[in-house]
């Protein structure tokens, strides 16, 4: 398999320097700038002119968001366009079968620009860490939280706001929030038991009868449009999510009416009071805290995965995060903080007030010796605590310290860590997001769990949808990756095992070490004192592991190697830890090892069903060029 070819950053800079743009170019001359609402006080329609100070040259009111992106749209096109002209055929990663059958963990194959999650640091949306987000983006009058609107036109433009420029963007939400009467009726008629989530879905599914982007592609658009009317899609879906979620949560929680937008008051104000809970300014606070930190976790994620997917397709903003929002429904996405919330109430009637220690250990290990999960611990990607968490930690530090879950909370944090890793089952033992948002929901008495990702949602919404405008803005294709069954992946592994250049240098093989097994289940390995293989369920073919690589060998067959290529397998498998000619130990698979001309030895294994490994002392004495066939049998 080709290696990865590693770009130098400098040389690639140099390679995609683009033209500068004055202006719009002619392509975009023809693009609506003006949104087709209002801004504060006016009123505006999409053939509005805009009033020029003759002097600059430049508009005379802030800014708009589609006038910027309108802007800078036509410089990151050719970027791209560069990049793919210079580099297109460039290998940027190998995939393992591993990852494969694991979901596509860790394949490097989708374009996300809103944010990048590094595995040691945490997210950062366009390069600024939630730390410097919080400091740098604008903030509601007398607020110390950033406002959402301000990170929905930082993810879409790649720049910090003006106050001004957020200021226009709420009024222009608030403007665009009215939700058609038979949306508000079709709300009104789902059963109050029907999960808000499926209830949030159905919603914005029926908003698809608004889609400008539907009805202009019917009626036959250029395709350099239809970044324009995903854009009035997904400006008027975003304004409209807070009276759905809220209409939601008052028909099944409260029987009560919904609040009416304020027009001069912020996104997350507007949803806070039309919950119920806009007279509490903390809780406003922690919502422009919570909808500004969960909008987005790279492109990969399912909601965000799944909304780019239909997306793709051509569908409208609508119907691709209605979507997106079925599969942050799930309890592996975004019910997890659901989950949390119930585990901790468990605790806290077992352990009571008595938070020592011992306590929390010992429930710590009750769930784990359970089979369960300390559920809010561990990440995908994410290998330290999620700074996410700690934005929120920081928050009930400085407004809710003495909140006996709170507390309970901080003793997990403080417990968990130590105890996941001496369990030795988890690759990150420290929490994620969804280990606090419930506890501060909570505090404020939003204590309705079962509506906690609907909030999860909105604040979602904020983040894949500036991605889906850039999508058609760059004119990204349907996506179609390739499938094969498990019979054709073991045909292309054994094609690839028969067919593989085997000719290294020539050099007499002093040291040397194979692992060949097949069709038996290998439970753990243990190779220079760290773990190197784990498969949890038994396969009909083997699994040959390398660094990372897989390679498929037909169940009771032999694995033929020259002595040159074995002596490179050595060296290979010995670069990071160890030396060679140590022996690997498996639970039920003995591994040979053979150091210069000595005499074989046989190492380990379980009986009865012990396995050893066979070879010709004799071949031992050959040459570079020289071949030893391993075979494994019964010992």
């Amino acid at each position: 398999m080709a290696s990865v070819t590693r770009l130098s950053n400098s040389a690639l800079r140099a390679s995609l320097k683009a033209p500068a743009f004055n202006g719009r170019t002619a392509a975009f001359n023809a693009v609506r700038c003006y949104s087709a609402k209002t801004q504060v006080g006016q009123t505006s329609s999409r053939a509005q002119t805009v009033s020029m100070n003759p002097k600059l040259n430049r508009p005379s009111h802030p800014q708009t968001l589609k006038e910027r992106f309108a802007e800078i749209l036509p410089e990151k096109v050719e970027q791209i366009k560069a990049l793919r002209k210079e580099h297109g055929s460039k290998v940027v990663d190998k995939v393992t079968l591993d990852q494969v059958y694991g979901g596509a963990r860790g394949i490097k194959c989708l374009v996300w620009e809103g944010s990048v999650l590094d595995a040691e640091e945490g997210i950062r949306f366009r390069g600024k860490t939630i730390p410097e987000c919080q400091k740098l983006l604008p903030k509601a009058p007398g607020g110390k939280e950033p406002l959402p609107e301000g990170l929905f036109w930082l993810l879409l433009t790649g720049e910090v706001p003006t106050e001004a420029q957020v200021r226009a963007l709420s009024a222009e939400w608030a403007a665009r929030s009215d939700i058609p009467k038979f949306v508000e009726e079709l709300i009104d008629h789902c059963p109050t038991d029907l999960h808000p989530m499926a209830q949030f879905s159905l919603a914005v599914t029926a908003l698809e009868q608004t889609s400008s982007f539907a009805k202009a592609y019917a009626k036959g658009i250029n395709k350099k449009e239809y970044w324009s009317y995903t854009f009035e899609d997904s400006m008027d879906l975003i304004a409209k999510l807070p009276n759905i979620a809220s209409r939601i949560y008052q028909n099944v929680f409260k029987g009560g009416k919904v609040a009416p937008i304020q027009k001069d008051k912020d996104y997350s104000f507007n949803f806070a009071n039309q919950l119920g809970f806009g007279e509490n300014k903390d809780f406003v606070e922690l919502l422009r805290l919570y909808l500004t930190i969960h909008t987005d976790h790279e492109g990969g994620n399912v909601s965000a995965h799944t909304t780019h997917l239909v997306g793709s397709a051509l569908s409208s903003p609508f119907l691709s995060l209605a979507a997106g929002l079925n599969g942050l429904a799930g309890p592996l996405h975004g019910l997890a903080n659901q989950e949390v919330l119930n585990w901790l109430t468990e605790m806290k009637k077992v352990v009571g007030d008595d938070l020592s220690d011992k306590n929390i250990t010992d429930y710590l290990w009750s769930t784990l010796n359970s089979g369960r999960v300390v559920p809010g611990y561990g990440h995908a990607v994410l290998r330290k605590t999620d700074p996410r968490y700690m934005a929120q930690r920081e928050f009930a530090l400085a407004n809710m310290p003495e909140d006996p879950m709170f507390k309970l909370v901080s003793q997990v944090y403080k417990i968990a860590p130590g105890v996941l890793t001496e369990h030795g089952k988890t690759k990150n033992p420290f929490p994620n997001v969804d280990a606090h948002s419930g506890v501060l929901l909570q505090h404020y008495g939003l204590t309705e769990a079962n509506y906690y990702t609907v909030l999860f949602g909105v604040s979602r919404a904020i983040g894949v949808l500036p991605q889906l405008i850039l999508d058609r803005a760059f004119g990204s294709p349907i996506e179609r990756p390739k499938s094969f069954s498990t019979d054709k992946w073991v045909e292309l592994v054994s094609k690839l095992l028969n067919t593989q250049n085997y000719d290294m240098q020539r050099k007499k093989a002093n040291d040397w070490r194979v692992l060949v097994f097949t069709g038996w289940t290998v439970h753990g390995m243990v190779y220079a004192g760290r773990g190197r293989l784990g498969n949890r369920q038994s396969y009909a073919w083997a699994y040959f592991s390398l660094r990372g690589n897989g390679i498929g060998i037909p169940f009771g067959s032999c694995l033929v190697l020259s002595w040159a290529y074995a002596h490179a397998l050595s060296r290979t498998m010995c670069s990071s830890a160890g030396a060679i000619g140590d022996t690997f130990l498996c639970d039920d698979v003995v591994i040979g090892r053979r150091r210069g001309h000595g005499e074989a030895e046989a190492g380990g294994g379980s009986e009865p069903a012990r396995r050893t490994l066979a070879a010709d002392p004799a071949a031992a004495r050959g040459s570079g060029s020289g071949r030893l066939t391993l075979q494994v049998g019964y010992g």
